[in-house]
């Protein structure tokens, strides 16, 4: 039994394709990530190297947290 929901009246917003051709108005632009305007930010782009960067200063110290706790595991369950 399929117990996803289907494509009902009530499950599908009525302005979804006015949306999808505003969205398609106003194209992407690739190599930038853009942020909603709020009190974090402005919302003008962030350039891609500059994301790249910032999940590179967070994902290099996790992965070698996680390489660590790893090794440490392995001996202590004498697999080393």
């Amino acid at each position: 039994m399929d117990t996803r929901p289907g494509a009902t009246k009530e499950n599908i917003r009525q302005d979804a394709p006015q949306q999808e051709a505003e969205l398609e108005a106003a194209g992407t632009r690739a190599g930038v990530v853009t942020a909603p305007a709020g009190a974090a930010g402005d919302g003008a782009p962030s350039p891609a190297w500059m994301v790249t960067a910032a999940w590179l200063a967070v994902g290099i110290p996790i992965a070698i947290g996680v390489w660590m706790t790893l090794r440490e595991a392995a001996k202590l369950f004498g697999l080393t």
